[in-house]
């Protein structure tokens, strides 16, 4: 915009003030106002470029209309100039305030406010340019962001549901954190034949060059394990190394360094035993307080340089194995004093958490990822993979209960920790009818069985961390132990102290009834509760004293608020 077509609106009380600053601005185009309200309706219709304002004029003074303009958001940008015979330092300061950009006094001086009106209306002119820049900016940002978000849902809707885990193995977690809108890291999921394969993949770069390369690489993997059924993770690694020379025309432009990271695992049908191969990602598997390391080979898929072989590990596991495959997002993370998360600590931290189960994990890792950034922001895309696939009863179905034999194959331990629910308790129910309902006396076998199930239930219905209210599931472990005289049924679930208290009181009066007295209690609980209260009301319990006979013991692990229940059902019983 060129400063002579700009207006400049003159606003004075005195005409002949008027014509000295309108000879002093030939060349601007110009309106005048003998007074503040006429400047007020003028501007409303005709908004000048600049001001130029006295102060004392009578009814509305220069004051009030510099303060409405300032007011106004469409005239708030209007540059005011006082020009004022007031002299008073505090005038200058309350018209500054106000918002003016300058005070020139009279009598005037025209190369003065010249000068100024031209340096004010070029700041203005170069203000108003940069406002427009800034919001052809803003909606070209807009633009890329939308961009880059549909990006986003198309790249969601290629990589498979979250879900697929919780379908695939009987404990799992994902935590999937891309540093950008889109990630460079993906997961891939599937299952062909009964071999169920995970690959967790970082790709070169991260934001839109990573997320293009993780596309690329999910249409390879489904080509690779879902229509061509290759399901040994060397030779996946090995094509999926191939498919990216190829789609990337590396074989002939061999200048680009794109390629990925990876770690491929197979749980075998029918065995419990994984199979990992890794380019440059490790696997870690934890069995109780032990972590095992297995590393991938130092090479990066897409290399062309020569074609590639990956080593195989077979692992073999128990129903309470747990194995991690993640990118370098998490241990390349660094806190305020550029200190990296770190391999050692995450291996510290996974063993810390084998108590735990996979789903409290993921919390707990997060939380301690968070404390350790602090205000650092997240340098790399982030994706981690935790599976505690369950093992293979002898019935032969996948299940997430830990076993114990002796040499003889006698089930010596039934042993599990995590969510309780209705499909562990029919896991259970499975396992005790495969290994035990032969060799027991068919009461016994039912008291155990209903005793055990009740146990469980308990735990549902009680955890502090209660997952499901309507399907009565929580977090808690149970165990039962196996010996030539007596069976023990071991249940621990965090608590409240209250319900505790009130667990244990009703537990120590219902120890103390005789048989007739239990059963009359039954009676009365049932004919008088609705199936919700019935299973706070201890209903549960009562049938398990007549049945057993025996007493069950409550103890609290004040330390943890944990309560332990116990439960001994003699063989001879």
């Amino acid at each position: 915009m060129n400063k002579s077509n700009s207006t400049i609106l003159i606003v004075d009380d005195a005409p002949e003030n008027i014509t000295i600053l309108g000879e002093v601005l030939q060349g601007y185009k110009k309106l005048v106002a003998l007074n503040g309200e006429k400047a007020l309706q003028i501007i409303q219709t005709k908004k000048p470029d600049l001001i130029l304002l006295d102060i004392v004029m009578p009814g509305m003074d220069g004051f009030e209309v510099c303060r409405r303009l300032k007011e106004d958001p469409e005239t708030k940008d209007i540059p005011v100039i006082f020009i004022t015979g007031q002299t008073d330092i505090s005038d200058e300061t309350r018209g500054l305030d106000l918002g003016a950009v300058d005070f020139i006094p009279k009598p005037i001086s025209a190369p003065v406010v010249l000068a100024r009106v031209n340096n004010h209306l070029e700041l203005s002119i170069n203000r108003r340019q940069l406002a427009e820049q800034n919001k052809k900016l803003e909606q070209h940002n807009k633009f890329i962001t939308d961009s880059i978000n549909y990006a986003k849902r198309i790249q969601q809707a290629i990589l498979p549901a979250k879900t697929i885990f919780e379908k695939l193995f009987a404990e799992s977690f994902l935590i999937f954190r891309p540093k950008d809108i889109v990630s460079g890291d993906f997961y891939w999921a599937g299952e062909v034949h009964g071999e169920k394969i995970v690959v967790v993949v970082d790709c070169t770069g991260h934001g839109v060059p990573g997320a293009f390369m993780s596309m690329i690489g999910n249409t390879l993997l489904n080509d690779i394990v879902l229509v061509k059924g290759i399901t040994s993770p060397g030779k996946i690694l090995h094509a999926l190394d191939e498919g990216i020379i190829h789609e990337l025309n590396k074989d002939t432009h061999a200048e680009t360094f794109d390629g990925m990271d990876a770690a491929v695992c197979k749980f075998a049908a029918g065995k419990n035993e994984v199979i990992f191969a890794g380019a440059y990602r490790p696997m870690y598997v934890v069995e109780g307080e032990e972590l095992t390391e297995f590393k991938g080979d130092k090479k990066s898929l897409g290399d062309v340089r020569k074609s590639l072989t990956f080593t195989e590990h077979r692992v073999p596991y128990t129903g309470n194995t747990c194995f991690y495959v993640f990118t370098d997002g998490i241990t390349d993370q660094n806190n305020n004093e550029n200190i990296k998360f770190g391999s050692g600590n995450l291996k510290r931290v996974l063993v810390q958490l084998q108590h735990e189960p996979l789903i409290r994990q993921k919390e707990k890792i997060i939380e301690i990822l968070m404390n350790h950034m602090g205000e650092e922001s997240q340098r790399d895309d982030i994706t981690f993979v935790g599976l505690r696939p369950g093992s293979y009863n002898q019935s032969g179905k996948k299940s997430r209960i830990r076993l114990e034999h002796d040499t003889m194959g006698n089930l010596l331990l039934i042993d599990y920790q995590g969510i309780c629910d209705h499909e562990l308790i029919e896991e259970f129910t499975d396992i005790l009818e495969a290994e035990v309902s032969e060799k027991l006396p068919l009461p016994l076998y039912k008291i155990l069985l209903f005793s055990t199930n009740e146990m469980i239930q308990n735990i549902g219905f009680y955890s502090a961390e209660r997952l499901d209210e309507r399907r009565n599931s929580g977090i808690g472990s149970f165990s039962v132990e196996f010996s030539n005289s007596a069976f023990l049924i071991t249940t621990r679930n965090k608590i409240d102290i209250s319900k505790y208290m009130m667990i244990k009181t009703k537990i120590d009066e219902f120890n103390n009834l005789s048989a007739e007295e239990l059963k009359a209690v039954y009676k009365q609980k049932v004919r008088s509760a609705s199936d919700a209260e019935s299973k706070g009301g201890g209903i549960g319990i009562i049938e398990v004293l007549r049945k057993t006979k025996s007493k069950i013991t409550a103890d609290l692990e004040a330390d943890t608020s944990t309560m332990i229940l116990q439960l001994q059902i003699k063989r001879g019983e």
